[in-house]
């Protein structure tokens, strides 16, 4: 049993994306939707951020 914890923690350090915390601030989220005759959904979704410091944007 710790064999298997011990290694579901290394996988999860090995693998886990890193993540870099900033604040930031939404402004404006517009989305839309609609639903096709076969069933298919399309979606729109417009964000507008603000951040503090210079940055590339967030990432989804």
């Amino acid at each position: 049993m710790k064999k298997q914890l011990a290694f579901f923690v290394l996988f999860l350090f090995l693998f886990a994306p890193s993540v870099h915390a900033r604040s930031y601030s939404m402004d404006e989220v517009n989305i839309r939707t609609w639903i096709q005759p076969d069933g298919d959904v399309l979606v729109n979704e417009i964000s507008h951020y603000t951040f503090p410091d210079k940055q590339k944007g967030p990432n989804r």
